[in-house]
């Protein structure tokens, strides 16, 4: 399934794909989620990633940075195609004021590097509103 028109690679699509479900799932849940991790490698195979540091509520900021380091750590045994960072953000949605988003790091190894947001409001009673996809350029820090 195509979330973003600014994606070329099916990879990016793929772990698109897989965070925003499972970051869904999450959100009606548990009403919150820790950020994320997923990759994939040149065999195609996606995997999820954790990382645990001991503490029972981790510091998100602190997770991101781990996975980033984790991430980047495996580039340089080779095979490492395509990352996924995912993790509750905010954005600004034209019009409106700063909005929580599902927040996804997208990068591959042929150079593309996107982030994701995707909008969302609490319903009063129960469950979440979903915004449109919003797609930026960014600044790649696993494949550099």
């Amino acid at each position: 399934m195509r979330y973003d028109p600014f994606m070329a690679h099916p990879d990016l699509d793929r772990l698109l794909g897989w965070c925003i479900p499972f970051a869904q799932n999450c959100l009606k849940k548990r009403g919150e989620f820790y950020p994320f991790a997923a990759t994939i490698h040149s065999d195609g195979e996606l995997g999820p990633l954790a990382i645990d540091d001991g503490n029972e509520k981790p510091v998100p900021s602190e997770m991101i940075a781990g996975f980033t380091a984790l991430i980047k750590g495996m580039v340089p045994s080779g095979g490492l195609e395509a990352s996924a960072i995912c993790y509750d953000g905010r954005v600004t949605v034209p019009g409106k004021e700063k909005q929580d988003a599902i927040t996804i790091l997208l990068e591959h190894a042929n150079g593309e590097c996107v982030t994701i947001y995707l909008p969302y409001v609490k319903k009063f009673l129960r469950g979440y509103q979903y915004a449109d996809v919003i797609g930026t350029a960014a600044e790649k820090k696993i494949f550099i």
